[in-house]
């Protein structure tokens, strides 16, 4: 293990994961406890409280309330989930999802997995890896566990 925790930007699908029992939810679960060991820092998109009402209202039928909605909410500050903050991130991320043909939610997840170290400091203030390097590159520190829908 690294001198201290490594950084993991989650999306909506692994955060669900561990309120909403679905596939994988159990490999979701092992990253909570690999975090309380000291091994992880979670990062998430600013705009995953939103997805994650979205995909707790989807599974409405099955029983899930937003009054556990809320709960999730205060456990993902708990675990001092940070928050990436995405509009100084998406011009560059509109601009990798058209240079590489993804979608542009999956080009701000990248710009997010390729920046981490700027994610305790101002995002815009130092530079970062060019599109060719984040294409090139493995996303260590992307983690999702399905496309988002």
């Amino acid at each position: 293990m690294p001198d201290g925790p490594e950084l993991l930007v989650l999306d909506a699908s692994v955060v669900a994961k561990w309120f909403i029992n679905e596939p994988d939810s159990s490999v979701a679960s092992n990253l909570l406890l690999e975090a309380a060991s000291g091994r992880w820092l979670f990062a998430v998109p600013e705009l995953l409280r939103l997805e994650l009402s979205h995909i707790f209202w989807k599974h409405r039928g099955a029983g899930y309330t937003s009054r556990q909605l809320q709960l999730a909410f205060r456990e993902l500050e708990r675990i001092g989930a940070q928050e990436v903050p995405l509009a100084a991130l998406l011009p560059k991320a509109v601009n990798l999802a058209y240079k590489a043909d993804i979608a542009v939610y999956d080009g701000l997840l990248r710009r997010v997995g390729a920046e981490p170290q700027k994610l305790f400091r101002d995002i815009r203030s130092s530079p970062d890896k060019t599109d060719s390097q984040i294409l090139a590159g493995s996303h260590p520190c992307l983690f999702q566990l399905e496309r988002p829908s």
